[in-house]
C-alpha cells in the first residue's frame, strides 16, 4: 500500500513538472535557463524510481544490513566524481547525465539487485503494482500536451495566462485521472470524505 501512495505523490509532481515545468522556467527566469529544466528532467527521472523503491532501504533498517546500500552508494558517487574529474569542459547537461546515471546504477540497479538477492520481496510483484497506477496519468500527459501544442497555445496569446489556463486544466483531469483509473476501491474509500 505504501508504494502504491508513493507512486500517487511522486507521478503528479514529476508529470506535473515535466509539461509545467519548461514554461514556469522560461516565464519566471526567462529562455536562457532552459537547459535548467532539461537538467531537471535528466536528474529526477531516476530519482523518482529510486524514490519508489525506498521500500527496500526500510527493510534494510529493520534487519539491520546497510553495508550493501552504504557501499553500492559510496562506489557510485565516486564513479560519478571520477567521470567529472576526466571529462573536461563539463556542462550543466553533462553533468546532469552523469548525476543521473549514478542514481540509476547506485539507488535502481544495486537496489533492484538487493532486492532480488536478499529480500523476500518480488521485482515483479513490484513493477505490477506501479505498472497500472502510472499508465492513465502518463497518457493522459501526452495527450494534454499534443491538446495544447495543437489547440490551447494558439487561442492563447498572452504565456502567463496560457500558463495558468493549462496548468488549472491538466491538473484537473490529473487528479480525475488518478481518482478514476489509478486509486483501487481502498484507495478512494480512504480518501473520500465522510460526512
Amino acid at each position: 500500500r505504501m508504494t502504491r501512495y508513493q507512486t500517487y505523490v511522486i507521478l503528479f509532481i514529476f508529470l506535473n513538472f515535466c509539461l509545467l515545468g519548461y514554461d514556469f522556467v522560461t516565464i519566471w527566469a526567462g529562455s536562457q535557463y532552459a537547459d535548467a529544466y532539461k537538467a531537471s528532467i535528466i536528474i529526477m527521472a531516476p530519482m523518482c524510481v529510486s524514490l519508489l523503491l525506498e521500500f527496500c532501504y526500510m527493510y534494510q533498517v529493520s534487519v539491520k544490513k546497510l553495508s550493501y546500500r552504504i557501499i553500492s552508494f559510496f562506489f557510485c558517487l565516486i564513479l560519478s566524481f571520477i567521470i567529472i574529474y576526466l571529462i573536461k569542459g563539463i556542462s550543466i547537461l553533462s553533468f546532469s547525465y552523469i548525476i543521473g546515471l549514478s542514481i540509476l546504477s547506485g539507488q535502481i540497479v544495486c537496489v533492484l539487485y538487493y532486492i532480488r538477492k536478499k529480500t523476500p520481496f518480488s521485482i515483479r510483484d513490484w513493477f505490477l503494482t506501479i505498472l497500472p497506477i502510472s499508465i492513465p496519468p502518463m497518457v493522459l500527459t501526452f495527450a494534454v500536451h499534443c491538446f495544447d501544442s495543437l489547440i490551447l497555445s494558439n487561442m492563447i496569446d498572452n504565456s502567463i495566462t496560457h500558463f495558468i489556463v493549462y496548468a488549472m486544466l491538466y491538473n484537473l483531469l490529473l487528479i480525475g485521472a488518478m481518482w478514476f483509473f489509478s486509486f483501487t476501491k481502498e484507495d478512494r474509500s480512504r480518501f473520500q470524505i465522510k460526512k
